[in-house]
């Protein structure tokens, strides 16, 4: 019986526990599933302040296949309408206000999330408080 070289034999048990611990879904990646891909999203947080940053905004998921998630940043993308009413950090999430936000003020926060290659893309309008 020949012995195996054992740095082959360690390269082969990594493998083998990465593959179990994240499951086929890392193999099949390219591949995505009908019954886990967005569907639904509704962006929470606030209120948004004319004056001081937000704490960090959030998006609630429901799955095609009922599963139902937390995503926060950096893994959504944000946008502000009016560009001048401020901006929402990509790597927390928080709503900072910008030079022209007033009080009182509408704006629309977008936001895109991809799951699977399948983007979700939603907006709520906040009132802009003191």
């Amino acid at each position: 019986m020949q012995k195996v070289n054992s740095s082959w034999a360690r390269l082969l048990v990594a493998l083998v526990a990465v593959l179990v611990v994240a499951g086929p879904s890392m193999v099949f990646a390219s591949n995505p599933d009908p019954n886990y891909t967005p569907r639904i999203g509704v962006i929470e947080g606030g209120p948004l302040s004319a004056t001081t940053s937000s704490a960090p905004l959030v998006l609630y998921v429901t799955y095609t296949n009922g599963a139902t998630a937390t995503v926060t940043a950096p893994d959504i993308t944000f946008t502000v309408n009016p560009l001048a009413a401020g901006s929402v950090s990509a790597s927390t999430g928080s709503f900072s206000p910008g030079a022209g936000a007033v009080s009182g003020e509408r704006v629309q926060i977008s936001c895109t999330y991809t799951q699977e290659g399948v983007s979700l893309h939603t907006n709520r309008i906040f009132v802009l408080t003191p």
